[in-house]
């Protein structure tokens, strides 16, 4: 019986070539589209899920409240944080440190300036990532101690067999491989390339402890704290130390004092949940992981609904096969089975196409994700099972409806010349038609919108000049300690360098500052009004800029002057730093002290609240437009400017573009005779924009990529519907022809069964697009309005993907002779 099932299988595959390759073609392409978007959620899920005792491990967190403020989760603490908690909490069995830093590194001919982690010598006992050799217990204690990923290795000695081989660090320092680790995989939080000693003099970590605790009562987070917690012991017993932890060693300092709270946060979910739950703030990835894993279940019904098209659509053929089987004997249980076993026949060679085009696709997946995401089938066989197991359920159920029906084909009514042409659910072919094109009009609106929105990131809503602007971070020149936290840069040698980097042909301008437009760091204080006691206090975010730092970006003030060299209460005294200097403030400022105005602002004074650190006391001179220091998701702060030398750490380089790369050479050859022992370390602000919003770029080339599997699956489905709706009405037409109508007319007949749908279809999808896409849009405190345009585009696509896919066989059947069309059937 089964081969005799095969049989009959195989030549009706055979009759209708054309229908059974869209069929298994069309299922392939919604298949490999479900295979990627779960090894892409898979890949999101495992996150840290690799190191040995995950479950054990936590980052410690805080959760800042400020007054006027929202709350918000900080993924930082402050440097002492690591060795209290290791005094006070019995319950910790290892703490270790981590901070990013750049350092040069050198060996032979081979030299770079490489982003290295700086860490505790715990950091192994924590968080255990595998090494090759070495001994983890060991390989961070020693002052001079480097660990080296294998490609760092491969990279500066051509072997892996380098341990106890040295390196110059910063063309100084010798320091020694004292351990080589595997490249950490990309589903990590911790993407290393090397891991440098805390102990070490050169390192972050050091240079942080022997600055000391920040001031009683400020908060001074810049590294990232993780424990591991010991066995047997549960997060709920550590956490319910916290509250009295903070109280001992950070109390409060009045009501005005920021506030914070402690929270662990598991390894495992810091990917997906990194913000504090009490917060509500949104977990962004989290979001784009349920978009996604919607998308590759909407894909699959659509692969499932062109299987149930195309096979009812075809029922006219096979209605007289059923006929002659009911007539000689033939009961519907065989004729169902029949049919079933062939829908799970098309499934099953859909799934082996797509398995095969999915692995062929894992590449591009990982250039557009920057991902290491492996199909490694052979060595996790449930990649396999599970598209199996899917496949034979999607051939079940797509095909019960159309085995179904052709198994309920009455003998005297198909037997009958030309009755089958009736029979197939034709309305609810036209629903699932809807179906699929309110998906993809769906999938097209959503990348619009988030193409839209990153154009709009990375240019209007800057508003400021990021083309043709260089920024050299300052790490390597002359730097002396002092009292404070952030000790001082020596201003002459800095002088020295940008004069010399200002007299570069191709180099406009040339300003330092303490950072630049998007990035992370920080600082924050408290200002009021002289003489206004009944003003509440306003937090302002401390910005010191260089004289040319507002030409650098191209920004032009709202009211009032710039910084001048020419004007001594323009800069900062290093020595006397709370005499009356000048200040720009922002707009937010401006609303934020209640002025009527920004040029009401003009003239103001203010000085900050410290009761334990000097008071400054600023005049506003200007007032600068609001640009993002950070990024567009939230609202641009209330930034104070000033000119302090002291605290610059990056040059911001204005350049024209004439021989740009005789430019960079002479920039770097400058930098290279003030600081000779430390590669530089220079970028571009644009490539900068482009990370900070690299995950809004992946997420559109993920939706335009699924999208297009998504229409391409709907055109595979009106190929094969129009194709079986010009035969179908071959004689229709050839009576229409031979009473007047004309080929446009026949054409225009054809085509618009099939725009009809389409249109139904912009008219279910516009609104449920525009309410997710809006909700989208609200994670951004500046994002672009949700006009008509991407909702218009989209109609106009999906009608003209109707009308080209359906037109050349309308055509075809319009432009055919009568008399051929009369003789049919």
């Amino acid at each position: 019986m089964f081969r005799h099932y095969l049989t009959s299988a195989w030549r009706s595959a055979q009759r209708d070539r054309f229908y059974t390759l869209l069929n298994v073609f069309g299922l392939a392409l919604g298949f490999a589209a479900v295979i990627l978007i779960g090894l892409f959620v898979r890949d999101e899920l495992s996150y840290d899920r690799f190191l040995p005792g995950y479950r054990q491990v936590y980052r410690v967190q805080l959760t800042r409240t400020e007054a006027g403020r929202r709350p918000m989760t900080v993924n930082s603490t402050p440097v002492e944080l690591a060795a209290q908690m290791k005094l006070d909490v019995p319950e910790i069995a290892a703490a270790a440190r981590v901070t990013d830093q750049v350092i040069g590194l050198r060996h032979g001919e081979v030299e770079a300036s490489e982003t290295v982690v700086s860490a505790d010598p715990d950091f192994f006992a924590v968080l255990g990532f595998p090494l090759i050799s070495g001994d983890p217990a060991t390989a961070l204690v020693q002052p001079d101690s480097i660990v080296l990923t294998r490609r760092l290795a491969l990279k500066y000695f051509g072997t892996l067999d380098c341990l106890g081989q040295a390196l110059e660090l910063n063309r100084a320092d010798p320091i020694r491989v004292t351990a080589i680790a595997e490249d950490p995989p990309s589903d990590t939080i911790l993407p290393f390339t090397a891991l440098l000693s805390g102990n070490s003099a050169r390192s972050e970590l050091a240079s942080f402890d022997h600055q000391g605790p920040a001031p009683k009562g400020s908060l001074w987070t810049v590294v990232q704290t993780f424990l591991r917690l010991k066995p047997g012991v549960t997060p709920e017993q550590l956490a319910s130390r916290l509250p009295g932890f903070v109280q001992a060693h950070y109390p409060e300092v009045g009501d005005d004092r920021p506030l914070f709270t402690l929270f662990l946060k598991p390894l495992a979910d810091i990917h997906l949940h990194p913000n504090d739950p009490d917060t509500q703030e949104p977990d962004d990835q989290l979001q784009t992981l349920y978009a996604v894993a919607a998308t590759g279940v909407l894909i699959l019904l659509l692969a499932g609904i062109n299987f149930v098209n195309l096979v009812t659509a075809r029922a006219t053929r096979r209605s007289l096969e059923v006929g002659m089987r009911k007539a000689l004997g033939g009961m519907r249980r065989q004729l169902l089975v029949q049919f079933m076993s062939e829908s799970v026949g098309y499934a099953l060679a859909g799934m082996l196409l797509g398995l095969a085009l999915a692995e062929l696709s894992v590449p591009t997946l990982n250039a557009f994700l920057d991902r290491q995401i492996a199909f490694d089938y052979w060595h996790h066989p449930l990649l396999v099972l599970l598209p199996l197991a899917a496949a034979i359920l999607v051939g079940i159920v797509a095909g019960l409806y159309p085995a179904a029906v052709l198994s309920s084909f009455p003998p005297a009514a198909v037997l009958k010349a030309g009755s089958g042409g009736a029979i197939g659910g034709g309305r609810l072919r036209l629903i699932l038609v809807v179906f699929q094109f309110t998906v993809t009009i769906g999938l097209v609106i959503a990348t619009s919108v988030i193409y839209r929105q990153n154009a709009f990131a990375t240019s209007q809503a800057l508003r400021f000049d990021k083309d043709l602007v260089l920024t050299i971070e300052l790490a390597g020149m002359p730097w002396h300690q002092s009292a404070d936290v952030l000790g001082g840069r020596d201003t002459e040698a800095l002088q020295a360098l940008q004069d010399r980097l200002a007299a570069i042909p191709g180099v406009e301008a040339v300003a330092s500052s303490l950072i630049v437009p998007q990035s992370s760091m920080n600082s924050t204080a408290d200002f009021e009004l002289p003489g206004h006691a009944d003003r509440p206090a306003v937090s302002l975010t401390l910005l010191p800029v260089d004289f040319d730092f507002f030409k650098v970006y191209g920004l032009l003030l709202v009211a009032g002057r710039g910084f001048s060299p020419d004007r001594g209460e323009d800069r900062v005294p290093t020595a006397e730093q709370s005499r009356l200097s000048s200040a720009i403030v922002n707009e937010a400022a401006v609303r934020a002290f209640g002025f009527a105005g920004a040029a009401a602002a003009i003239g103001q004074e203010i000085h900050t609240i410290a009761s334990n650190s000097p008071q400054r006391n600023f005049r506003i001179i200007g007032v600068a437009p609001d640009f993002p220091i950070r990024s567009i998701r939230k609202p641009v702060p209330a930034t104070v400017f000033s000119v302090d030398p002291d605290l610059f750490k990056v040059a911001s380089l204005k350049l024209s573009g004439a021989n740009l790369p005789q430019t960079l050479r002479a920039i770097d050859a400058t930098w290279h005779d003030f600081v000779p022992n430390r590669p530089i370390e220079r970028s571009f602000v644009d490539d900068r924009v482009a990370r900070l919003y690299l995950d809004i770029t992946q997420a559109g080339r993920m939706f335009a990529g699924f999208a297009g599997f998504a229409a391409a699956i709907g055109c595979l489905g009106l190929v094969g519907l129009s194709a079986y709706t010009a035969e179908r009405r071959t004689k229709e037409i050839g009576i229409r022809k031979a009473l007047g109508a004309s080929t446009l007319n026949v054409t225009r007949l054809l085509i618009w069964q099939f725009v009809k749908p389409v249109l139904i279809a912009n008219a279910i999808a516009w609104p449920i697009a525009w309410w997710f896409m809006r909700r989208w849009l609200d994670g951004f405190a500046y994002r672009i309005d949700l006009d008509p345009t991407p909702f218009l585009a989209a109609g106009l696509a999906s009608l003209a993907i109707a009308v080209a896919t359906t037109a050349f066989h309308a055509i075809q059947v319009a432009r055919s002779r009568p008399v051929l069309a009369l003789r049919y059937e």
